[in-house]
């Protein structure tokens, strides 16, 4: 690499160049030449930029990214619990890469049936997100809807419904009924009404997003 000959070892541009060829990478899904570039990245920031906690953060934050894709969810977790620890350290409370972080570890605990953990996760993102994004975005809706499901993982469906229908109104005051989002929510919203035996929505109404839902699924 001519950067290697031209700028010594602990260059931040160098280290930029790495992360940078990674994200390329990681663009093609070529994910293990990913991850080959960060650890790059990584040696140099660990190395020679122990002051500058901004470029570790990237690299652990784009490894942590990149070994989720591959669903090696044990680095993944590890590097975003690394990049958890440097940026709650160093950034605003009101950080949104914060809430996306928090979201994402959730979703890990989620996949391991650690629900307890990932709603504590959910509802630190749901904090953040509350306070800086505007009411009707989706990554609120994807929060209170990830902490639904965590609920009605549990058993828990009171509280599982009422984040279905945080989310919901979210994605109804923004979006066509037809929307899959939108018709994925509100079947997980009906199944955990069906359970708790309430009535709220009758049968056609229930049929009605059912069919629109299965017409979305049919044409992606």
């Amino acid at each position: 690499m001519i950067q290697e000959k031209l700028s010594p070892p602990n260059h931040q541009d160098l280290t930029n160049t790495y992360n940078n060829m990674g994200i390329t990478y990681y663009e093609n899904n070529d994910y293990q030449n990913a991850i080959l570039s960060y650890e790059k990245a990584r040696t140099i920031s660990e190395k020679y930029l122990t002051n500058d906690e901004s470029s570790l953060t990237t690299t652990y934050y784009n490894m942590a990214v990149a070994y989720n894709a591959m669903n090696d969810k044990s680095n993944a977790f590890s590097f975003y619990e690394k990049t958890l620890e440097l940026r709650e350290n160093n950034f605003a409370t009101n950080d949104s890469l914060l809430a996306n972080i928090y979201s994402t570890i959730g979703s890990i605990y989620d996949s391991t049936g650690k629900y307890s953990n990932a709603i504590d996760c959910y509802q630190k993102a749901m904090v953040i997100e509350e306070n800086v994004s505007p009411k009707h975005e989706h990554p609120l809706a994807i929060t209170y809807n990830n902490t639904a499901v965590a609920y009605q993982q549990m058993g828990n469906n009171n509280n599982a419904l009422i984040f279905y229908e945080k989310a919901r109104s979210i994605l109804e005051n923004t979006e066509a009924i037809n929307n899959l989002n939108l018709a994925t929510i509100v079947l997980g919203y009906l199944f955990t009404l069906e359970l708790t035996g309430d009535a709220v929505f009758n049968c056609s109404t229930q049929k009605e997003i059912h069919a629109e839902y299965m017409c979305q699924t049919a044409s992606i």
